[in-house]
C-alpha cells in the first residue's frame, strides 16, 4: 500500500517535541522540510516539453515539385496560371540559347521571352538551370560542361535578376564528377523524377499520389509540353485535375519548389537544436553549418507537450505565432536566426 503524506503525518505536538534529544530534533525538521519541499514539487513538476523539426514544411507527411523543362512558351500561357489557381509555385529548367530576347524579337514562338521569366520570378516561381545549349554533359569535355553550367547561369543573372540555385541535367544524364560540378553553389541538383505526360492518366496520377502520402517522400514532377512538343498530353486536362486533387490534400501534401524544398530536407537533415529546460521557459539554440546565403528556408518545429495552455515564442526579439492543435504545437523558425526563446504556462 502506497505511503500517503498529510498535514497530519508531518504534525508534532509541542509537548512531544519538547521531549525529542536535540539531535533528533535537527533530524526530525531536516525530514520535514525536505518532505515538504518534495510535495511542493511534485505539484509543480516542469511539464515535458519536446521539440523536434519537422519532416517538411507545416508537419505534413510528404512534399511536391512541379518542375518543368526546357522554358516552352505554353508553361508561361497555360502552366503558371493553372499552378496560380491553386496557390502552387513551378520550377522551371531554362535552356538559355532557346529563350527570346523579348515580345519584339521572337525568333522561336514555341519558347518564353526573357521578360516573361522576370514576371514569373516576381511571382515565386522559380527560374533554374536547364544548361547554355541542352548537350549531354556526360559526353563532353570536363570544360565544355563548365562551359555550359555557367553560360546558363551568367544570361539567366543578366536576364533575369538572379543567380539559380538548382540545376536540371540534360536527358537526365549525369555521373558524379558531372554532379560535383553542378551541385557548386547550388542548394541541390535534379537528380530523380517521375514523368506526367503523354502516358499519364488521371488514375495513374492519383495512385502516384497515394504513394508519395503512404511513402512520405518527396516527389520531383518532370513535365515538358503541354499541348506540343516532347511528352505532351494528349487531354492537359489530365494536369489540371492533378493540381485540383494536389490542393484537395493541402493537410498531407507540401507543394514547393525544387529549390524550396531541396534547402529544407538539407537544413532539416544537418541542424543541431541545444535545448535548456526551466520552470515555464525552454530556450533552444540552432546550430547549423550550411551556407546560409544559399539556404534560406524556414524550418517548421514541432513542439509536444502536455499539461501546457499557452505558449509565447521568440526569436531575435521578433514575436512567432505558433499553430496551436489538439495534440501539438507548430512554428516556423530561421534556422541561423539565433535562441529562440519559450514560454508557456
Amino acid at each position: 500500500m502506497p505511503m500517503v503524506f498529510t498535514s497530519a503525518t508531518l504534525y508534532i505536538s509541542p509537548n512531544k517535541y519538547s521531549q525529542i534529544p536535540k539531535i533528533m530534533k535537527k533530524i526530525v525538521f531536516a525530514a520535514t522540510f525536505f518532505l515538504i519541499n518534495s510535495l511542493l514539487v511534485l505539484g509543480n513538476e516542469i511539464p515535458d516539453v519536446n521539440i523536434r523539426i519537422a519532416n517538411y514544411k507545416d508537419d505534413k507527411v510528404s512534399a511536391l515539385s512541379y518542375t518543368f523543362d526546357d522554358g516552352m512558351k505554353e508553361h508561361y500561357t497555360l502552366a503558371v496560371p493553372q499552378l496560380e489557381k491553386y496557390g502552387f509555385r513551378g520550377t522551371f529548367w531554362i535552356i538559355g540559347s532557346t529563350i527570346n530576347e523579348d515580345s519584339q524579337h521572337i525568333t522561336d514562338t514555341t519558347h518564353m521571352t526573357w521578360e516573361e521569366l522576370r514576371i514569373m520570378a516576381e511571382k515565386g516561381h522559380e527560374i533554374a538551370s536547364h544548361t547554355w545549349s541542352h548537350q549531354n554533359l556526360v559526353k563532353i569535355t570536363r570544360e565544355e560542361a563548365v562551359k555550359e553550367i555557367e553560360k546558363n547561369d551568367s544570361i539567366i543573372l543578366e536576364k533575369v535578376g538572379l543567380i539559380p540555385i538548382s540545376l536540371c541535367y540534360p536527358y537526365n544524364a549525369k555521373n558524379d564528377e558531372i554532379i560535383a560540378l553542378a551541385s557548386k553553389n547550388r542548394v541541390g541538383t535534379r537528380l530523380f523524377e517521375f514523368a506526367i505526360g503523354t502516358e499519364s492518366t488521371i488514375e495513374s496520377l492519383n495512385k502516384k499520389l497515394k504513394e508519395i502520402i503512404d511513402n512520405r517522400e518527396w516527389a520531383v514532377a518532370m513535365i515538358h509540353g503541354i499541348n506540343y512538343g516532347y511528352d505532351a498530353f494528349p487531354d492537359p486536362n489530365v494536369l489540371w485535375n492533378n493540381f485540383e486533387k494536389v490542393k484537395a490534400l493541402d493537410n498531407q501534401i507540401w507543394v514547393g519548389t525544387f529549390s524550396q524544398v531541396a534547402s529544407y530536407i538539407a537544413e532539416r537533415d544537418n541542424i543541431q537544436l541545444n535545448t535548456v529546460k526551466e520552470q515555464g521557459k525552454v530556450t533552444v539554440t540552432p546550430q547549423l553549418s550550411l551556407d546560409k546565403n544559399l539556404f534560406k528556408e524556414p524550418l517548421t518545429a514541432i513542439i509536444e507537450t502536455t499539461g501546457v495552455q499557452s505558449f509565447e515564442i521568440q526569436q531575435g526579439g521578433k514575436k512567432i505565432t505558433p499553430k496551436v492543435l489538439s495534440d501539438k504545437v507548430i512554428f516556423d523558425f530561421d534556422p541561423f536566426g539565433g535562441d529562440i526563446q519559450i514560454t508557456y504556462k
